[in-house]
């Protein structure tokens, strides 16, 4: 299957230990990876690219004071030439062949997330052990008509000191057009991959959880927040995305953040 990888990035140079160890994962020609440098220092993720020795990785140049990640995905997927897409961030390294994750994705009307991520400082987290296995976290939303859709957003795996990865999505291009792609009126860390997976659900494509990946651990000062922390600014977009689905709008802004390119 060919696919197009989209990585989002800004002055993140973690992405060149990413690369380095997903190398052999990435190294093939039926696999596209496409850098949208959203307000990014161009020298320094040219160089970067340069030192990963891939030869199918296409940067993206977006200039911009502020990094906004979801509209950067939304250019990533218009310059993609594959149909798969692989939404991924840049402190990702992936433990299974793409060939392998996506071997589940059988049909138009189902879309994958990594089922789940483990940090590379395992030191940094205390391994939960007893009787529960896992603990996950639901929302739901019932419509007028009676049409309601529940989305885990997030699921631990306490024994393992894992948790799920929502954020890291498989799907096809016309899925991703179907929905109106990312929504970019949510800026900053949080909630924009759940509204994004939500928004999926509710158009009725049926979400597959596989593979599994290592997050290349940091501080929450390498995240982009709009507010003074990750809560605050988690609850600002959660907010912003529950007035669309209130007046009953459920598409995200590419055609908007694509329109002038």
């Amino acid at each position: 299957m060919n696919v197009s990888i989209i990585i989002p990035w800004s002055n993140r140079p973690d992405l060149a230990q990413s690369l380095e160890k997903n190398h052999d994962t990435f190294n093939f020609d039926h696999i596209e990876i496409i850098i949208v440098n959203f307000g990014g220092n161009i020298a320094e993720i040219n160089t970067i690219v340069t030192a990963s020795a891939l030869k199918n990785i296409k940067i993206i140049h977006i200039e911009s004071e502020v990094f906004n990640k979801s509209k950067a995905i939304n250019i990533g997927a218009y310059h993609a030439k594959n149909e798969t897409l692989f939404i991924l961030d840049c402190d990702i390294v992936l433990n299974d062949a793409i060939n392998t994750i996506t071997a589940d994705l059988k049909d138009e009307n189902s879309f994958l997330t990594l089922q789940k991520t483990t940090e590379s400082n395992r030191s940094s987290k205390k391994i939960i052990e007893g009787e529960i296995k896992e603990i996950a976290y639901y929302i739901g939303f019932k419509n007028q008509k009676g049409k309601e859709v529940i989305v885990e957003t997030n699921r631990m795996f306490l024994g393992e000191n894992a948790r799920s990865c929502p954020g890291l999505v498989i799907l096809s291009k016309s899925n991703f057009i179907k929905i109106g792609g990312m929504n970019s009126d949510l800026v900053g860390w949080g909630w924009e991959d759940i509204d994004f997976v939500y928004r999926l659900e509710y158009h009725e494509i049926k979400r597959i959880k596989k593979g599994n990946c290592i997050h290349l651990s940091h501080s929450d000062n390498k995240r982009y927040l709009i507010q003074e922390d990750k809560a605050t600014n988690e609850d600002l977009n959660f907010k912003k995305a529950l007035a669309n689905y209130l007046i009953g709008h459920f598409l995200g802004t590419y055609e908007e953040d694509t329109d002038a390119l």
